[in-house]
């Protein structure tokens, strides 16, 4: 589970690095998701593989569709991955719930990844570590009670209780230290440079029908505006026929 912005990655990471044959994303219309969820199950059956689902996605998944995840889960020996486990740091969070309480008792090891474990206060962590070892506290009031000066707020009628500082964090690291592993920048030698890319991406056929239909749209629109607009000092007018970079005023 990750990022919508980096599940294509992953696919190509797993086949180039594991070398398995081949991964599965989600991704699509319902019908094609709940295709592609059917597929993986049966390639499953016979090789080593893994299925790549970003978080919010996971949430639209239909009841059918969660059924066939669960039959793919329960399939084999199944290793949950979640990058940038950060996104699960709300336990109140729908998002948050749905993995930790519905698909991560499925599986049978778990592993969290994250630069930023902790963005706000220690609580952030209380839910990735119930993902990695359920019980380590007996709940969230346990976890707060040991870890977290609490203020109440009111809101209206509604008063809740926030955070405001951590506290005991010696003892919590002591928690922390025997779930993580932890690389700093400068422990990693040898990294090769950053690489940026910058990809050309070509429109099918129905997408660049669709970008010349909004693009004299546009023009008829700002036609309109040309044509009302009152010339004289201090007006801004952008012609239709501007181009990157330059612009008629």
């Amino acid at each position: 589970i990750c990022p919508v912005s980096v599940k294509w990655n992953w696919a190509n990471e797993i086949v180039e690095t594991l070398g398995w044959k081949d991964s599965t994303v989600v991704d699509g219309t319902p019908q094609q998701r709940s295709n592609l969820l059917v597929e993986a199950q049966e390639i499953a059956n016979n090789q080593e593989h893994a299925l790549i689902i970003n978080y919010d996605l996971l949430l639209t998944l239909s009841d059918p569709q969660f059924e066939q995840l669960r039959r793919y889960i329960r399939g084999g020996d199944t290793f949950l991955m979640c990058d940038e486990s950060h996104y699960i740091k709300n336990q109140k969070a729908k998002r948050t719930q749905f993995v930790v309480d519905l698909v991560a008792p499925m599986c049978n090891k778990a592993l969290l990844i994250t630069g930023t474990p902790v963005r706000n206060f220690v609580d952030d962590l209380y839910p990735q570590i119930q993902l990695l070892r359920p019980g380590t506290w007996s709940s969230y009031h346990d976890f707060s009670r040991r870890h977290l000066d609490m203020r109440l707020v009111e809101h209206g009628k509604k008063k809740t209780l926030v955070p405001t500082r951590s506290k005991k964090l010696r003892a919590l690291n002591a928690i922390v230290n025997t779930l993580q592993i932890r690389r700093l920048k400068d422990e990693c030698i040898g990294l090769p440079p950053k690489v940026r890319t910058f990809p050309e991406l070509t429109l099918d056929a129905h997408m660049h029908a669709l970008y010349k239909t909004m693009r004299e749209q546009a023009k008829i629109e700002i036609e309109a505006l040309l044509a009302e607009a009152p010339q004289g000092k201090g007006t801004l007018i952008w012609h239709p026929s501007v181009r990157t970079g330059t612009m008629n005023a």
